[in-house]
């Protein structure tokens, strides 16, 4: 189980990398694997870091704001180093299902007539249940009328595959960057 692809406002290099990733197939143990990351992975520069994060590669701001800037699809990541450990930044980047940020949990919606959507309830209302699938897509208002159903799923939209595409370099100075985020 990864990371669902929502990434609408990425560029096809890293989309394609990203989709790459998640074909390599599954997992190790991700308690072992983060063991391993969190021993190898060297200290880390935090200004390099605040690089990486907005660069196309790591595309975290995409979706991610600090502060006053980055996207708004994904949680706030300005206070972040005063609330996460190191392990706890490893395993959201590389494992990002492993946990959800309250209100940014995934839901299937299935529709009366058989289809489906997935997204996060950014807004409802007693008529209409509003989703975002992805960074830069537009939401889609769905009549509660058309509603069949509404199911959690426990899968991120944000796409695993990051802790493969970045060097552990990178990785480490954006691990950096998040700690320096208080």
């Amino acid at each position: 189980a990864g990371g669902l692809m929502a990434v609408g406002s990425l560029s096809n290099e890293v989309r394609q990398k990203l989709e790459a990733a998640q074909a390599a197939g599954t997992p190790p143990d991700q308690s072992a694997k983060l063991d391993e990351l969190e021993k190898s992975l060297p200290a880390g520069d935090a200004q390099h870091g605040a690089v990486v994060f907005q660069s196309a590669t790591a595309s975290c701001a995409v979706c991610h704001p600090v502060g006053y800037t980055g996207g708004n699809f994904g949680p706030d990541l300005g206070r972040i180093g005063a609330v996460r450990t190191r392990r706890d930044l490893i395993e959201a980047i590389v494992y990002p299902s492993a946990s959800f940020v309250r209100s940014y949990e995934t839901v299937q919606v299935t529709r009366s007539d058989g289809s489906q959507l997935l997204g996060m309830v950014t807004n409802q209302s007693a008529d209409t249940l509003t989703l975002t699938s992805a960074a830069g897509s537009p939401p889609a208002s769905i009549p509660r009328s058309e509603i069949k159903s509404v199911t959690p799923v426990p899968m991120s939209l944000m796409p695993q595959g990051f802790g493969q595409i970045l060097t552990p370099a990178e990785l480490a100075d954006i691990i950096a960057y998040l700690q320096s985020s208080r």
